[in-house]
């Protein structure tokens, strides 16, 4: 890799990296640091280094170029799979490692499967970075995961916001679910500087995939649960807990699991995300204006994942009428 070059157009310094010009800094020694760094992320990591300083150093780097949310998830399974390696050395591992740690924590399903994507993950950014010639863990078996059966019936959603008193601040936030359609973290992180008024607006930078900014359309309810909560936090989160702090991932799933015990039937916050897809399709919204609403780039996760329409039982057999309309 050749030494920065000091470009006086731009008062910046770069590199050449894989073909690519690199922006460095403005400040020389900043910019020399930052070289230094990218070099030493291509040297090769000894076979005799332990899996964890590997790992450690891709959850430094996950930690600069990711998400909270996504470093967050990586750390959760990452901190698990060291733990039942200890000081194993990168020559020592294989694919059965995996297999054992998942025997052992008990990951199976979705779980499991997110369990391994995780760990893969770390090993490919390694072989991307220079460090490693090859995944040590690749071929891993990854148990398959399985799209949840979730819809929530309109009978079944009355008694579920009936079951919560409309002072507790869930109940804002289950609403806010259901009127939008959004994802439950975007709910969870979406906060006063978001709102422009009419839409919750995230930058490029701050949504999922980070390829475009993401707007999440409000009809009139869902506008107006968001004015007064903006108008009662001025700065910071939109939704909050009864002691004032952001949704916590962990609590809503507490939350969840005792409503479904209480409900007798299975509610988590995609259920809602699910629901509003669903009932958007069989009120005849186009799948195009539907993905944008929610989100989603490609129609193919609305068509696969999200659609539930076989399981609203009068849509299914009003439309298995319909087909036979005219037949003797």
């Amino acid at each position: 890799m050749r030494k920065p070059y000091f470009r006086a157009s731009q008062a910046c310094w770069y590199i050449l990296h894989g073909g690519k010009q690199v922006r460095l800094g403005e400040d020389k020694e900043e910019a020399f640091q930052r070289w230094h760094e990218l070099l030493r992320a291509e040297q090769p990591t000894a076979p005799d280094t332990e899996v964890s300083d590997l790992i450690a150093d891709f959850m430094d780097w996950c930690e600069k170029h990711r998400s909270p949310g996504t470093y967050g998830w990586y750390r959760f399974f990452l901190i698990s799979f060291v733990d039942s390696l200890g000081t194993m050395k990168l020559s020592v591992l294989k694919p059965h490692h995996v297999t054992r740690w998942l025997e052992q924590r008990k990951f199976t399903g979705n779980t499991g499967n997110g369990a391994v994507r995780a760990v893969t993950g770390c090993f490919n950014w390694a072989v991307r970075q220079g460090k490693l010639k090859e995944n040590p863990i690749k071929g891993a078996d990854r148990p398959a995961a399985s799209p949840r059966e979730s819809y929530i019936a309109p009978d079944q959603f009355k008694r579920l916001m009936a079951s919560i008193k409309q002072s507790d601040p869930f109940y804002d936030f289950l609403m806010f679910l259901r009127l939008t359609g959004c994802r439950p973290q975007e709910a969870r992180t979406a906060e006063a500087r978001h709102f422009d008024g009419q839409s919750i607006v995230f930058p490029r930078v701050e949504s999922k995939g980070k390829r475009r900014q993401r707007v999440i359309p409000l009809n009139d309810q869902a506008l107006a649960i968001v004015r007064r909560l903006v108008l009662k936090s001025p700065s910071g989160p939109i939704f909050r807990n009864q002691r004032g702090n952001p949704w916590a991932k962990n609590s809503l799933n507490c939350r969840f699991r005792r409503l479904t015990r209480k409900l007798n039937f299975h509610c988590h916050a995609y259920a809602l995300r699910s629901t509003y897809i669903t009932d958007a399709l069989i009120a005849g919204l186009d799948p195009v204006t539907l993905s944008r609403i929610v989100g989603h780039a490609s129609l193919a996760m609305i068509q696969t994942i999200y659609a539930k329409v076989e399981m609203r039982a009068d849509h299914m057999k009003a439309a298995a009428e319909k087909a036979v309309q005219g037949v003797a």
